[in-house]
């Protein structure tokens, strides 16, 4: 464990490095493919006089966001709160879509925060919940960022950070950067600027934002400031190590192959994880590379129903039993139980979307599920899809609608387990996500009256980073156990992954289900046909398990569902055949 955080220009090396894929990088620190200017020269972009002006910036290399000829003086302390204004984005948008022209408003919050040996730690981690706000749709992911000096600063401290903003109905993904000038008392206002989005092409609004954003600071002592930087130190030893994916063999070549079909903005998240570690791409937005890659969250959609239903439910039956299958939903959703549809369906069933109940991702089947905010109203939509045939677990009918039910009913089975006040997730997140050195991972709740803490939907809106998707695949690769300890059930998470005699369900094209798992039986990589298990969402999210205990991570919202490229491209990384 460190000792302290990385000093700033440590983590500029670090961030380099995992930038640094097939670009020629400098030291202060992308260069962007195709940009004409050189920011070792001078800040010729988010100048002081910019952020103190009344009009915003306008749209500018990812790099102006980050350190330009850093002076050795040490930064300002920062600690307190920042209040950000609810503020109308630069655009070029003609058409909202269902979610209307409240995507263009930086949404209106407050976050605590505090500076130390280089960092800006956020005290509010996870997805932060906004509804009161006058326009903007959002909610939003503050994440870990940097604050230095620069000679050009009038005496003030500069700071960035990565952010991501959500909606409340489906997981879009939109990733942003910020930054702000400061001193001991005062800051400037915000730039913020959007060029990548998690937002599936022909379905959701792709565009860039940008503006200025006034906000206020109120210095103030953090409470407990010595256990915030201990947990932030905590948090950045236990992160994988980090490869620039140039040093894997060939990887220019592989580089090409592993992304064909799609351009580089379609794509977040491109990695592969090599024993233990991760070689990563660097994530390309339509404004340059993003300099956080490690802090990039997506909303990965459907893959949601691996990494937060297939997991929970692995870890009651690790708690409880593997009996926990064989549960009936209607003995927990009370809401469902005259249903005549849901009358037989157990945990099992609608893990693997085979309930016998109509549903489908159609829009008649889903649309009034998903524009309702609270559990007790969107199951009363799902009470209104009808029954049909066959009877429960004979047929895979596929439905997000399905992974909330699922999401209510074990959230209750908790509570007849250990109290009203247990929930689900926050066991999960305690038992299962902490323990491998996951301590920050966003799901998207309900809505509920009065505080009261809403129920994950699991069928979308979970937003993992790298290292996350990759700790996760690995605890779940090691058949559920984490250094000793078997966290998930071995069985059924070997069922899932095909690595039993179980046969989970047919699927359709040529592909299984398997516990929340999709199973590709005849991919081909190098000379060998093999089977491929697979989380995966809408847009073009997998999280793959290869044989020769190869995991290979793709975000992406192009629509293209095509595995084979990738699969050729690790097949030229290890023999992919025999032992």
């Amino acid at each position: 464990m460190l000792n302290k955080a990385p000093s700033l220009n440590e983590f500029r090396i670090i961030t380099c490095l995992a930038l640094s894929t097939m670009f020629i990088l400098t030291v202060g620190c992308t260069n962007f493919s195709g940009s004409t200017d050189n920011p070792q020269d001078a800040r010729n972009h988010l100048t002081f006089e910019e952020l103190m002006a009344e009009k915003p910036p306008g749209m500018v290399d990812n790099k102006y966001y980050m350190p330009i000829k850093p002076s050795d003086q040490a930064p300002h302390k920062l600690s307190g709160t920042i209040s950000f204004s609810e503020t109308l984005m630069n655009h070029q948008v003609s058409k909202w879509g269902y979610l209307g022209e409240g995507q263009a408003y930086f949404p209106k919050f407050s976050i605590p925060l505090i500076s130390h040996n280089g960092h800006l730690i956020p005290l509010k981690r996870g997805l932060i919940y906004l509804y009161k706000h006058k326009n903007s749709i959002y909610h939003v992911i503050f994440s870990p960022g940097s604050v230095w000096r620069e000679p050009g600063d009038k005496g003030f401290s500069r700071a960035s950070f990565p952010f991501t903003l959500t909606d409340n109905f489906e997981g879009i993904s939109r990733s942003g950067l910020a930054t702000f000038v400061y001193n001991e008392s005062t800051i400037s206002k915000v730039a913020v600027q959007i060029s990548q989005d998690n937002a599936p092409k022909g379905q959701h609004l792709q565009a860039n934002f940008d503006g200025l954003v006034i906000a206020r600071y109120l210095p103030g002592k953090i409470t407990d400031e010595d256990a915030t930087i201990g947990a932030f130190n905590q948090e950045l030893s236990r992160r994988l190590k980090i490869h620039s994916w140039r040093e894997l063999k060939d990887g220019d070549s592989l580089h090409e192959l592993f992304n064909m079909g799609l351009a580089e903005t379609d794509i977040s998240i491109a990695a592969l994880v090599l024993d233990g570690e991760i070689y990563l791409q660097p994530p390309v937005t339509r404004s340059g590379i993003y300099p956080y890659p490690e802090s990039m969250r997506t909303g990965v959609y459907s893959a949601t129903k691996s990494l937060a239903a297939g997991l929970s439910m692995f870890f009651l039956a690790e708690k409880y039993g593997e009996g926990v299958f064989d549960e009936q939903i209607t003995d927990y959703v009370t809401g469902l139980a005259k249903h005549p549809g849901w009358k037989g369906v157990t945990f099992a069933h609608t893990l693997n979307m085979a309930t016998g109940v109509r549903g489908s991702d159609g829009p008649k089947d889903i649309n009034s599920f998903i524009i309702t905010p609270s559990a007790k109203y969107k199951l009363r939509a799902i009470n209104r899809l009808e029954d049909k045939p066959p009877a429960p677990g004979e047929k895979f009918a596929y439905a997000t609608t399905n992974s909330f039910v699922l999401s209510y009913a074990i959230n209750q089975y908790v509570k007849s387990k250990e109290g009203d006040d247990a929930d689900l997730w926050q066991m999960v997140e305690r038992d299962v996500l902490r323990p491998i050195g996951i301590f920050h991972f966003p799901i998207l709740r309900t809505k509920e009256r009065k505080g009261q803490l809403g129920v994950p939907l699991m069928g979308l809106a979970s937003f993992p980073n790298v290292d996350e998707a990759a700790k996760i695949a690995l605890l779940l690769q090691n058949d559920g156990q984490y250094q000793g300890r078997q966290l998930l059930n071995r069985n059924k998470v070997r069922q899932a992954l095909n690595k039993t005699e179980w046969p989970g369900y047919e699927a359709g094209r040529n592909r299984r289900y398997q516990h929340s798992f999709w199973l590709y039986p005849n991919l081909k990589g190098g000379d060998c046909i093999f089977k491929l298990s697979s989380m995966s969402g809408r847009g073009g999210h997998y999280i793959a398990f290869y044989p020769k205990n190869i995991i290979a991570i793709r975000f992406a919202d192009a629509m293209n569902y095509n595995l084979q490229y990738m699969s050729s491209a690790v097949g030229q990384i290890r023999n992919l055949c025999g032992n």
